[in-house]
């Protein structure tokens, strides 16, 4: 079942038809990849994603949680010197089929200091 889940999951690098190509960082427990044209609401959208199959990026080990920390930093740091925010989202989801990611969407610079009033 485990392997079939890695197999199947397109957010696993062992899925024979996983997107290499959209793949643009790469630690030791995750890895962040561009969402593909036709399924982005906007340009610079990406997802941060555990290496390892969990429900949500709280349930991984504490290691792997710094590392996405480490990659949130990063693409706050890289929008911020283009002069945008950016917001980070989550759904976490039940069942054996989930996949802990973290959405990273590029948002005007308004948008993101308002965002933690909602």
């Amino acid at each position: 079942r485990f392997s079939t889940l890695m197999n199947q999951s397109p957010f696993s690098v062992e899925n024979p038809h996983f997107k290499h190509h959209l793949v643009i960082a790469r630690g030791v427990h995750s890895y962040v990849m561009l969402v593909e044209k036709n399924r982005r609401l906007v340009n610079g959208q990406c997802h941060i994603v555990a290496l390892q199959q969990a429900i949500s990026s709280r349930a991984v080990q504490e290691e792997v949680w710094e590392e996405i920390s480490n990659f949130k930093r990063a693409l706050r740091r890289y929008h911020g010197s283009e002069g945008s925010g950016v917001l980070f989202l989550e759904t976490a989801l039940k069942g054996g089929r989930a996949w802990a990611h973290v959405e990273c969407l590029p948002v005007p610079l308004e948008c993101e200091e308002d965002a933690p009033l909602y």
